[in-house]
């Protein structure tokens, strides 16, 4: 199985957050597993359908080839039922034509090579899909197609208008086109008709008209349930459908593709099985690799040979890999097969393989203008650390996909790596316009800008980058820094207190970014008491006693002062100790815990810490260690404590530990260590009694897992930590009584104990056993700390056949 591998970061990470697509990377290994290929295809996102009949088969001249990705919006079933209809009438177009439909397109763009694994392109989009317009421009350079349609549906009160958008090899193309609510299918048509005429390709046939219910309805949910990984969902919507009132020509050609994959059967399109493949989780070798054969020998579109090749190389079948690529590397319209093969050679010669590094300049002279290719490029450069060459890539990828915020992500990154924070601050300006929703983005930028003295300018780029995400710790310690400089000393500590409390280790940069600040603004003193406040939370007393008086010396501001000249001689006196006062409490759920504890219990040590000194250290650590009778540890847990500046006693209730499930019977001993930096140490211990056999309700509800009815009302509690008759005697009745809402709103299970049945059936038919197994699937999942309907969550266990037979 193969493990992601996080892509190199600049060398002063610390000061970025990182980016979900360091999962793009997976280790060498000699075969692609179903991991690699979910994540580096079906990670691209996008919902997927194709009718049959639209994804044509090699004609004896070369047809033109398009690709149909569903158009986006609120309503994704309308933007998949008009992706459908424009391909179906592209596909019977006057001129021979290949088109591939919405639920094939997403998935058509193969993983890269590269040394230590592959690489997916796709996810370099910044949680856009393929449809946008940077990803229309990946999507047809990556599959070598013709053409890539995408789309964006807004829904009026009595109207649609839908953005198309066309990217050939030249450019990008934007029309719009406005419909009744009434007649979708006008929209399609003109669609069809646009690009039928652009490419020239004759007549199209109007698409029919369509509603989004009955036979349509039901092909068109279950295209966009199986382009979620919902395989088995969409098969059971079809069958719903079948056995109401029937299904159309597609859905019933889509039902049996989703029989025959189940079975390992042809299916009724290459490029479909493929997609379905993807989506199921069922990409073997045997099965997987005759949909990839076919697809190959069949589609004149060239991306069915890349995938034959790229499989290739991941099972290390060079001979084979070198087949595949013979025929569509040397393509001049195709350029990312020539990268491909490129990544693959070079993949081969740094695991020790023979190979001739001459493909590396043949790769980078067929180069061409795509989005794909001058992605593959740069990600070859950086696989290999050729600086030169991927600041080359990118910066060809940047004026030839201005919309594509990768570019200049990675080209700030290199920036700061060599402390041009100009260069950095000019990529990451274009990058926030380009994704305003990026924390990163804003993040970075606002480091950029301080680095470039615009101090008022980070803070705004930092306050940003906190409003998107909250958790933004280091766009906290960034914002007390800028604030700090200005002697905004009171805002600035409420910045750094709430990083600190995100990070409780304290970034290490920014302690050093106050150091430098020092010498940057000698004549602000406020940066004396921040520096002394994050060296006292490191537990460098000395250090951060010099910088409060320090900060004495030079504020004549008085509330500060006081609390500056208060810390500053705490800090200059012997550290108190600290003491676990008696009464070593064990709580369950927040229940004390009475008696014996069972296998399995998550237990809450509740304890209060004293001192007989002035007052507490403000950041301790805990420790629970649970030992058997030979004193040897049996599980232990840690938290970090937070304790409010000048307590005495505070009380620790957040300090976990759970009993292993299969624990023997017997006595043991819980110890409690609590230290402090300083030397500082306190314990205390107390036996327990662990006896009986596990009980699922007592885990959940000590993990804070919390059940509740379709009303809302709590279905948990401290009454089920006996034992679990009552609630689940609760639950079977509450399915019962939901039953009817199942029937309407649940489709029937596929698999699983309740294969056949429909929503209201597998309620009624549910035992106390069944319930019971879905509560300890909820303890082995380790769910913890969440509210959850009960009905919601035991469809989904038993819709997804998680429910055994």
């Amino acid at each position: 199985m193969l493990t992601p591998l996080t892509p190199q970061e600049p060398a002063s990470s610390t000061r970025f957050v990182p980016r979900a697509a360091s999962n793009a990377w997976a280790t060498r290994a000699a075969r692609l597993a179903l991991a690699l290929l979910l994540a580096s295809v079906f990670a691209l996102g996008g919902a997927a359908d194709a009718q049959g009949d639209a994804e044509g088969t090699a004609h004896d001249a070369r047809p033109t080839t398009i690709v149909v990705h569903p158009f986006e919006g609120s309503q994704l079933l309308l933007g998949t039922a008009l992706a459908d209809r424009v391909a179906v009438a592209l596909a019977q177009a006057e001129r021979p034509t290949e088109v591939y439909g919405p639920l094939v397109a997403p998935v058509l763009l193969p993983p890269t090579p590269v040394v230590g694994g592959f690489v997916n392109p796709g996810a370099l989009l910044n949680e856009r899909s393929l449809g946008s317009p940077s990803g229309l421009d990946l999507l047809r350079g990556g599959t070598g197609a013709d053409l890539a349609v995408g789309g964006t549906v807004t829904v009026g009160d009595d109207r649609i208008e839908v953005e198309v958008r066309l990217h050939d090899a030249e450019r990008l193309v934007r029309g719009t086109f406005v419909a009744s609510s009434e007649a979708p299918h006008r929209a399609a048509a003109g669609i069809a008709h646009w690009i039928a005429y652009r490419l020239d390709l004759g007549d199209v046939p109007a698409p029919e008209s369509f509603v989004l219910s009955g036979a349509y309805g039901d092909y068109v949910r279950a295209v966009s349930l199986a382009s979620a990984g919902l395989v088995d969902d969409a098969r059971a919507a079809l069958q719903s459908g079948a056995d109401d009132a029937g299904l159309d020509d597609a859905g019933a050609t889509l039902l049996a593709d989703l029989d025959a994959l189940a079975a390992g059967g042809a299916g009724s399109d290459p490029a479909r099985m493929v997609a379905l493949a993807l989506a199921a989780g069922r990409f073997d070798e045997t099965t997987a690799g005759a949909y990839v054969d076919a697809f190959a020998a069949a589609a004149a579109l060239p991306v069915g040979r890349l995938w034959d090749a790229v499989l290739a190389v991941s099972v290390n079948d060079l001979a084979g890999s070198e087949d595949a690529y013979a025929p569509i590397a040397r393509d001049a319209a195709y350029p990312y097969a020539t990268l491909s093969r490129a990544g693959a050679r070079l993949r081969r010669t740094a695991e020790g393989a023979s190979g001739d590094l001459a493909w590396v300049d043949e790769a980078v002279d067929a180069g061409g203008a795509d989005a794909a290719t001058l992605i593959g490029r740069a990600l070859l450069a950086q696989s290999t650390n050729d600086l030169e060459a991927e600041i080359a890539a990118l910066t060809e990828l940047r004026s030839a996909t201005p919309f594509l915020p990768y570019p200049f992500e990675r080209l700030s990154f290199l920036a700061f790596d060599r402390d041009d924070a100009l260069a950095a601050a000019e990529a990451l300006a274009v990058a926030v316009e380009l994704a305003p929703d990026s924390d990163l983005y804003w993040t970075n930028y606002g480091w950029a800008l301080y680095l470039l003295g615009f101090v008022e300018r980070s803070e705004a780029a930092s306050r940003r980058a906190i409003a998107l995400d909250g958790s933004q710790y280091i766009a906290r310690f960034n914002l007390g820094l800028s604030l700090v400089v200005r002697g905004s000393l009171n805002e600035a500590m409420e910045a750094y207190n709430a990083a600190t409390r995100l990070d409780p280790d304290v970034d290490d940069e920014a302690i050093v970014d106050l150091e430098n600040a020092l010498e940057l603004y000698p004549n602000e003193p406020a940066i004396h008491f921040a520096l002394g406040n994050l060296y006292e939370i490191e537990g460098r007393r000395s250090e951060a006693a010099t910088q409060f008086e320090l900060y004495l010396e030079r504020s004549s501001e008085l509330e500060r002062g006081a609390e500056a000249s208060r810390r500053a001689e705490a800090l200059r006196q012997p550290p108190p100790p600290i003491e676990i006062a008696s009464g070593l409490e064990l709580e369950i759920g927040g229940t004390e815990l009475e008696g014996s504890a069972h296998p399995g219990d998550p237990l809450t040590a509740v304890f209060e810490l004293v001192t007989p000194g002035r007052s507490l250290p403000t950041r301790v650590t805990a420790v629970a260690s649970l030992r058997d009778a030979d004193g040897e540890e049996v599980v232990s847990g840690e938290r970090s404590v937070d304790v409010p500046e000048g307590a005495i006693g505070y009380v620790v209730d957040t300090l976990r530990i759970e009993v292993p499930q299969g624990l023997i019977n017997g006595t043991y001993t819980l110890e409690i260590s609590v230290t402090a930096p300083g030397d500082l140490e306190a314990r205390t211990e107390r036996e327990i009694e662990v006896s009986g056999e596990a009980i699922v309700t007592r885990q959940l509800i000590g993990r804070g897992v919390e059940l509740r009815s379709l009303e809302g009302d709590i279905l948990t509690g401290a009454a089920d930590l006996g034992g679990a008759n009552r609630l689940v005697a609760q639950l079977v009745q509450e399915l019962q009584d939901t039953a009817d809402a199942a029937e309407e709103a649940l489709p029937s299970a596929s698999g699983g104990r309740f294969d056949g049945l429909s929503g209201g059936e597998i309620f009624r038919a549910s035992s106390e056993d069944d319930v019971r197994d879905f509560l300890a699937f909820l303890v082995e999942q380790g769910v913890r700390d969440a509210t959850l309907t009960f009905v919601d969550a035991y469809a989904q266990w038993a819709l997804d056949g998680v429910a055994g037979d």
